[in-house]
């Protein structure tokens, strides 16, 4: 999530994502939501900052239980809890 603008905040910060055929530059604007997956298919870079401060709000999630935290486990609350 962008909380501040490209071009009046702060200059350069763009996502660029490498696709086979082109390359995709997205513009910050606050409010702006980018989601992506992060495996190969999302190859990408943030460009380097030129002036000013880009302010972003940054979340990764995972689906694999192989990285679930133990006490939020399904498997370790009783069912009183659930």
């Amino acid at each position: 999530l962008y909380l501040n603008d490209v071009g009046r905040d702060f200059g350069g910060g763009e996502i660029v994502f490498f696709d086979e055929d082109a390359k995709s530059l997205v513009k910050p604007m606050g409010g702006k939501v980018v989601a992506f997956s992060s495996g190969v298919e999302n190859l990408h870079q943030v460009l380097p900052m030129h002036w000013g401060r880009r302010d972003v709000l940054s979340i990764w999630f995972t689906c694999s239980a192989a990285h679930q935290h133990p006490e939020l486990s399904p498997k370790s609350r009783s069912s009183e809890e659930l």
